[in-house]
């Protein structure tokens, strides 16, 4: 070839030269943007992930209050149960003892009414006298 042709390889290997160094910057530059893509989605599930633990710490939290609440709530319960149980049961041995009470006064009543009449009866009078 003639000097026509010689300058079209020169161009043509310049070309070739210039085309992979190019290619080789946007590969370049591809890498530098997968880099910054992963590292910034990395970034977004890390704060999505603390996010998440955050509202299953809430969850959480809220179940045990709850349940707190719940066994409290039965707690008291019981506890009133106990409580009227107590009461009922002291009404009732408070209701026996005034019986007992009235039960005693009554016989003591009768034992003075009794002796009241032994005294008069000259039958139970003393014989000594």
């Amino acid at each position: 070839g003639g000097p026509v042709a010689g300058i079209l390889v020169g161009l043509l290997g310049a070309g070739l030269a210039g085309g992979v160094r190019k290619q080789a910057e946007t590969q370049a530059a591809i890498e530098q943007q997968k880099i910054k893509l992963k590292s910034s989605l990395e970034k977004h599930f890390d704060s999505m992930g603390s996010k998440l633990a955050e509202v299953v710490e809430k969850a959480i939290a809220r179940e045990r209050k709850m349940i707190v609440n719940v066994l409290t709530e039965r707690a008291n319960v019981t506890l009133k149960t106990l409580q009227d149980s107590i009461h009922a049961l002291k009404h009732a041995a408070q209701h026996d003892e005034d019986q007992r009470d009235q039960k005693s006064q009554a016989l003591a009543e009768k034992k003075d009414a009794l002796m009241e009449v032994m005294q008069r009866n000259p039958v139970f009078a003393n014989t000594d006298a």
